[in-house]
């Protein structure tokens, strides 16, 4: 699902196996010091036009990947 969500929505979902334990006795020891700081990485930010008012489904072309990406509403 995270590669059709991703190529057709937008929205990168992310799943991280670290251990033979589907559900460890505590989930967080791992992943709060490691990889959540990382959701905040990125580019960010609101495609307007000369105006300044947002562009509804402005396609954006990243270099590096094989699909546009395009804006909310």
């Amino acid at each position: 699902m995270n590669d059709f969500s991703y190529l057709h929505t937008n929205c990168l979902e992310l799943s991280v196996y670290l251990g033979c334990d589907k559900f460890p006795h505590d989930p967080t020891c791992l992943l709060s010091p490691l990889l959540l700081p990382q959701v905040h990485r990125g580019i960010k930010g609101v495609v307007t036009d000369q105006q300044g008012e947002p562009i509804a489904n402005a396609t954006i072309v990243v270099g590096g990947i094989n699909h546009h990406v395009r804006t909310g509403r």
